[in-house]
């Protein structure tokens, strides 16, 4: 790694550096898990079902429905967070589409971007400024 440091590395020492990262990054990735964002949930769902609907393709580490603030009631959308990526791709695949209470889920990786922000957000999209 001094040799990378220092410029010194020959294009071998540099493949073999490039390997030895990818295969950690690819380990620390799967370690990681994978969040799912749950849309178009029915609002009558609950956060067992959401769990026993998700939890035979891996092991779940958290599962939460949005909720309301100020009624409590939920939101339609849901998060379940898998210990696996390998477990979390494969519930994509296998229950974009599918059904929880009558209505088609959609379901996709989280971006973990915190959303479109809050009420007093000022990201208001494009605006036509003729």
């Amino acid at each position: 790694m001094d040799k990378v440091k220092e410029g010194k590395a020959t294009k071998e020492e540099l493949a073999a550096e490039r390997e030895v990262l990818t295969k950690a990054r690819s380990e620390a990735s799967e370690q990681a898990g994978v969040k799912l964002f749950i849309a178009r949930l029915s609002f009558n769902a609950s956060e067992d079902e959401l769990r026993d609907h998700f939890s035979a393709h891996g092991e779940i580490t958290e599962c939460s429905i949005a909720k309301d603030r100020d009624t409590g009631k939920s939101r339609g959308f849901a998060f379940v967070k898998f210990a696996s990526r390998k477990a979390g791709e494969k519930a994509i695949k296998e229950l974009d589409g599918s059904e929880i209470h009558g209505r088609k889920i959609s379901v996709q990786e989280s971006n973990d971007g915190g959303g479109r922000g809050g009420r007093n957000s000022r990201g208001r999209g494009r605006r036509n400024r003729r």
